[in-house]
């Protein structure tokens, strides 16, 4: 038996591997985790979406397909160019383009991107990446 739990899991586990060879020195959290707050530089945060089950059909019984999106959130502090933000949003965005897990259940798609900047806020890059998981029950 699989949970979304699981899809989570194996998405943040292709998300640090990544970012942590990569980008090592820049601080990141998950859900649920207190937001990192006086840091004065770039810092991310990693989340998963689980969305909704559908019984996949011609499929063995209690089979479903699991949809949701992953999104990676790149904050960078005001008034700092926003090169080395795009490059870490392009990495991950790179890194989850048609991946999937070791077991084929968790693929990605390709990922979409979005830059929000906010007056006295911290600019932020959002990456969005759809995913589908199988899930047997």
């Amino acid at each position: 038996m699989t949970t979304a739990f699981d899809d989570i899991v194996a998405l943040r586990l292709r998300f640090q591997s990544v970012w942590n060879a990569t980008f090592s020195g820049v601080p990141y959290i998950f859900d649920n985790e207190p937001q990192i707050d006086g840091h004065e530089g770039t810092w991310a945060r990693f989340s998963v979406q689980p969305g909704e089950q559908k019984r996949r059909p011609g499929v063995a019984l209690r089979t479903y397909d699991q949809r949701g999106w992953a999104y990676l959130q790149v904050f960078m502090p005001e008034d700092e160019a926003d090169r080395d933000g795009w490059a870490m949003a392009e990495e991950i965005g790179n890194a989850f383009r048609d991946w999937h897990s070791e077991d084929w259940r968790v693929r990605t798609e390709a990922p979409a991107y979005k830059s929000i900047d906010r007056e006295g806020e911290p600019y932020t890059i959002l990456v969005t990446i759809k995913y589908k998981a199988e899930h047997r029950i």
